[in-house]
């Protein structure tokens, strides 16, 4: 099935059995202002890939007691759109609010700077693999129990030289918890009122520029005498109020968003009580074709000075080539061109 935004549609109690050749539900072109998706009781299971998030900026992506499981392959993708890539402060986001994973080879992926919040989750499965982190993005988690079957050694979480904020929230850890590697310069992690047995590792940071904080740790057993029994963890890492206040932000400001009515030209598609399995691809959500969304400003500049220009672009992978009065400009291949000082030749010249 294939949605084209901006538009409004609604998938209510609908099953969706697919071949691995073929995709269960695409969504195209919905990343403009105020769009939104929202998924209530939505399942994706038994599929290579569950759900992906594909370069979206400006749409609301929220879950509700949804969830994918029986992966082979990545359960929730999540790639980050060309202005959150660059750091800018975008307002879409990818929440979900109660729901889970199972039996997926890996759970949560994130790269290009994606972002994503959860809140009470459970994930389970013959391998504990269920956050990979080692691209760019953001990753909160608040409220979780991460369950496995069998004695493996793996960590649940795995931080490999990512750039970008981690913090993991009240959950529980029935395997190995989380492993930060790699150089780690821009990472920061935080592990805040998590727990695990006392045979797994909670922590373990392998990075020597990673900033982390481990606190209000505990491991938990039951003793045959004593009964349930708590130690609590010695803190570890930063201790920097600012720095706590930023990774708990995603936390604190993100919960369910009222379904009021958006605008004509904001994609609003809504999936209620929906199974899409047995597919190369579970759910994907495309941000559209490539549109310029804001065209170079004129500009006047005194001789010698420098001047610069610059264009946004929404879409997927652009490639950029800038032109001086219909010739391209060698090297000039950037979102932004530079040109550091103006001659009296290029007066009244056409830059685009």
């Amino acid at each position: 099935m294939s949605l084209a935004g901006p538009s409004k549609a609604t998938l209510r109690n609908l099953t969706i059995q697919g071949t691995p050749e073929v995709t269960g539900v695409v969504v195209e072109n919905c990343d403009q202002p105020s769009a939104r998706v929202c998924m209530d009781q939505v399942s994706s299971g038994f599929n290579r890939n569950n759900f992906l998030v594909n370069r979206l900026d400006d749409t609301d992506v929220s879950l509700l007691g949804s969830g994918g499981g029986t992966s082979s392959g990545l359960s929730f993708q999540i790639i980050g759109g060309p202005r959150r890539a660059r750091g800018q402060v975008v307002n879409g986001r990818v929440a979900m609010f109660g729901g889970g994973s199972a039996g997926n080879e890996l759970s949560y992926d994130l790269s290009n700077g994606g972002s994503f919040v959860g809140q009470d989750l459970w994930h389970e499965g013959p391998e504990p693999r269920f956050i990979r982190l080692a691209d760019s993005g953001s990753f909160t988690l608040q409220g979780a129990k991460i369950q496995r079957y069998t004695g493996s050694n793996l960590p649940a979480v795995e931080v490999i030289n990512f750039t970008g904020d981690v913090a993991l929230i009240a959950t529980w850890f029935d395997t190995s918890g989380v492993t930060v590697t790699g150089e780690g310069a821009d990472s920061r992690v935080l592990i805040l009122g998590a727990g695990a047995w006392p045979g797994d590792n909670l922590f373990t940071n392998e990075s020597s520029q990673a900033e982390f904080a481990l606190l209000d740790g505990l491991r938990a057993w039951l003793d045959p005498q004593a009964g349930f029994v708590t130690v609590a963890q010695p803190a570890q890492g930063f201790s920097d109020p600012s720095l706590l206040v930023d990774l708990l932000g995603p936390a604190r400001r993100e919960h369910p968003r009222p379904l009021g009515p958006l605008p004509d030209i904001a994609t609003d598609v809504r999936f209620y009580r929906v199974l899409v399995w047995q597919c190369g691809l579970g759910i994907q959500l495309n941000r559209g074709p490539l549109v310029i969304t804001q065209q170079p400003q004129d500009q006047t500049v005194d001789e010698f000075n420098p001047v610069s220009f610059q264009v946004e672009v929404a879409g997927l992978s652009p490639s950029y080539q800038w032109f001086q009065n219909g010739l391209p400009i060698s090297n000039a291949t950037n979102q932004s061109f530079f040109l550091p000082s103006v001659q009296f030749a290029d007066h009244g010249s056409q830059i685009r």
